[in-house]
């Protein structure tokens, strides 16, 4: 049998050609574009057996390019397909700390206790970690246990996104059915579409919605995620904090009180975290002592290098702390010789005080080092004319410097000398020297460059 096989005159296979799409990630409501949000696209021609077909993987790299643009290949009329659209981001499941502080905490308790209700949709899905589609006490405690470094991520991702098509006019009274990642986890899917409409609306296709899970607060005072761009970054910083500590020399099994001094009253205060970085494998944490104890809670994640303190009155009583050394003491052990500068117990996460608005309180912190003690005496240059000394607790010393004669140019005797001392040689001249510290019958020397 013979079967012949041709096309009518005018009437040509449909080609493939690049088709140019565009799009963008927006946060929230806002035109605040987001980085590091990508989108991925599958074609699947109608009738074709082969199914899905992937096209491209789009990104938004940086706040300088929060635009999505690509191409795709599809083949024009009258050929028409199924796209299915997937928003993704390598921060839906991580990142999660970013953004988030207790002023959210505070947001929250604010909407249960029936104060201030949130009102957009996309803030109540953030205050939502749990994702069992209501803001409970729940929420409240994922928030403050991520902060405080006791879990490391939410039940829901880090990031939801939406598209706008498909929200319906009640979706900020009732936004629970529509994250994608709960409804549509492979992406959403178009059909019939032509390549003739991808062109002429590409927003349709490509234009989201996300929001950061657990950052509830809009603008304001207090510090934002630093994925998100625009001027929704540039909010003022009002808290201040500072360290006493400057090239401290101690030597190993040292023990010492790392101090969180309050330096200005803290006024009409309901909620605070207090991150300090300890490396775990430079020190051993002692002991944590508070003067004040009402609502703080506090956790030292070792892997995070972090203790954090957090403090959070569920009713939002306000209070004020008064201006105090030694608020918060921390005893540590050195595992090694260290050389201690001031940004050494900074950590990553912001110090933060937050009003009843969940605006950040101006504040002064200062750390604070004291109570060196050491099983035995310890001495060391610090500087160039600086010497350290480490001696027991309540024994005597005896301090003195020679020259390479053996002539005794410094000395000092002091009672009860328990901690470090610190010794200024400047008055020597240009030199080599010899220095000696006795305590309870055991002695140190060092050889001293000038």
């Amino acid at each position: 049998m013979f079967i012949a096989s041709f096309f009518l005159p005018g009437i040509s296979e449909a080609q493939t050609l690049p088709t140019p799409i565009s799009g963008e990630s927006l946060f929230r409501t806002f035109n605040f574009g987001v980085a590091n949000h990508c989108i991925s696209v599958d074609l699947s021609e109608i009738g074709d057996p082969n199914g899905w077909i992937p096209q491209t993987h789009i990104c938004s790299p940086d706040c300088l390019t929060p635009v999505y643009d690509g191409s795709i290949s599809m083949k024009d009329l009258p050929t028409t397909y199924a796209m299915r659209v997937n928003p993704k981001s390598i921060n839906d499941s991580d990142d999660y700390l970013n953004g988030v502080t207790t002023a959210d905490i505070v947001i929250i308790n604010k909407h249960i206790l029936g104060q201030v209700l949130i009102t957009d949709g996309c803030r109540i899905i953030a205050a939502d970690p749990d994702g069992d589609h209501a803001i409970t006490n729940a929420d409240i405690e994922q928030v403050r246990d991520l902060i405080l470094g006791v879990i490391a991520r939410f039940t829901r991702n880090s990031w939801e996104w939406f598209h706008p098509i498909v929200l319906p006019p009640n979706f900020d009274s009732n936004p629970w059915n529509y994250c994608i990642s709960e409804n549509w986890p492979d992406g959403i899917i178009f059909p019939g579409v032509t390549r003739q409409q991808v062109m002429l609306n590409p927003s349709q296709f490509f234009d989201y919605r996300s929001t950061k899970v657990g950052e509830v607060k809009d603008g304001g005072t207090v510090s934002q995620n630093s994925w998100v761009c625009g001027f929704y970054l540039r909010n003022p910083q009002v808290s201040q904090s500072r360290t006493n500590i400057d090239n401290i020399r101690i030597m190993k099994d040292t023990k010492f009180k790392l101090n969180i001094d309050i330096k200005s009253d803290i006024m009409n205060c309901v909620a605070y975290q207090i991150p300090i970085s300890i490396d775990p494998n430079l020190f051993n944490v002692e002991k944590v002592q508070f003067s004040d104890h009402k609502n703080i809670n506090y956790f030292y994640n070792k892997e995070r290098k972090n203790l954090v303190f957090l403090m959070h009155d569920v009713e939002l009583k306000e209070s004020n702390i008064i201006a105090q050394d030694s608020y918060v003491t921390i005893e540590l052990s050195a595992k090694q010789d260290l050389l201690l500068k001031g940004n050494d117990f900074k950590a990553n996460q912001i110090i933060e005080f937050v009003d009843k608005a969940a605006e950040t309180i101006n504040h002064e912190i200062e750390f604070s080092l004291s109570d060196f003690n050491s099983e035995d005496i310890q001495i060391a240059q610090n500087q160039s004319k600086v010497i350290d000394i480490l001696s027991p607790l309540y024994e005597s010393l005896d301090f003195k410097i020679y020259d390479l004669n053996g002539r005794n140019v410094f000395e000092d005797h002091i009672i009860n000398s328990a901690g470090m001392k610190q010794y200024d040689l400047k008055f020597l001249e240009t030199g080599v020297y010899i220095a000696v510290a006795r305590s309870n019958g055991k002695m140190k020397s060092i050889k001293i460059i000038i």
